[in-house]
């Protein structure tokens, strides 16, 4: 047994040559990508001659850098914001997570950007749906077992170790992006999404230091007469773990 934390185990797996991803960022991505390409690329090449898919790549970033090619937009930037763990009784926790998603389209100026803003729009609306709905055809998980995924897709949050459906708390459609490329300062329209999630804990009480249930009583008697110290009124319980 491990400690696992949303999809991510204590100890971890053995190293492979794959880059070590967070599966929550990487498994949400995937699946958004995935819904969003179905969805909408027709539309989105409509607006945008020549181009195919309404996501072109994932990224996993954090709340201030991430890899950033503006040859693979439109792309979505996954990472984690804030994160509130709770205790619901002995090793059992849950971590409530503010995820957010960021769908960033090519930079246009003009006319260009005006066609696009009601579809921007969309995109936005399109995420909160997809995460509503909690699965679909187009993405099934590898390794995922449920033998209704390869006909109705894999549960999301089944795969990313959550306690329920995630819930979008905030859809921002005018955030202004401002990325360094070389020497020159760009600014990029965006879509901002806010996702809660609430990634389950458990805990192995077998790898642990200190047994989750231990009771340990600690005597801090007076000294009697003969020098020993006797268990009485102060004795102290201390529950580990309660």
């Amino acid at each position: 047994m491990a400690d696992e934390i949303g999809s991510i185990k204590f100890p971890p797996d053995p190293p492979t040559n794959t880059p070590v991803a967070d599966p929550l960022l990487r498994k949400f991505g995937l699946y958004l990508q995935s819904y969003l390409n179905a969805q909408l690329s027709r539309d989105w090449s409509k607006i945008a001659p020549g181009e195919r898919d309404v996501v072109r790549a994932v990224r996993e970033a954090s709340s201030v850098r991430a890899w950033f090619d503006d040859k693979q937009l439109p792309s979505l930037f996954v990472f984690r914001h804030t994160q509130l763990p709770q205790r619901l009784g002995d090793d059992l926790y849950v971590d409530t997570t503010e995820l957010f998603v960021l769908w960033m389209p090519p930079a246009v100026e003009g006319d260009k950007r005006e066609k696009r803003d009601p579809f921007t729009a969309r995109v936005g609306i399109a995420i909160r749906h997809a995460v509503r709905l909690g699965r679909h055809p187009w993405w099934v998980d590898p390794g995922d077992e449920d033998p209704t995924a390869p006909t109705q897709g894999s549960v999301l949050a089944r795969r990313l170790g959550l306690c329920r459906v995630p819930v979008v708390k905030r859809i921002d459609f005018e955030p202004r992006i401002k990325v360094t490329i070389g020497e020159k300062l760009q600014d990029f329209d965006a879509v901002l999404v806010h996702i809660e999630c609430e990634e389950l804990t458990t805990f192995d009480p077998s790898i642990r230091g200190v047994p989750s249930k231990a009771t340990i009583a600690i005597q801090q008697g007076s000294p009697g007469g003969d020098g020993d110290n006797h268990a009485g009124d102060n004795t102290v319980i201390r529950q580990y773990g309660a």
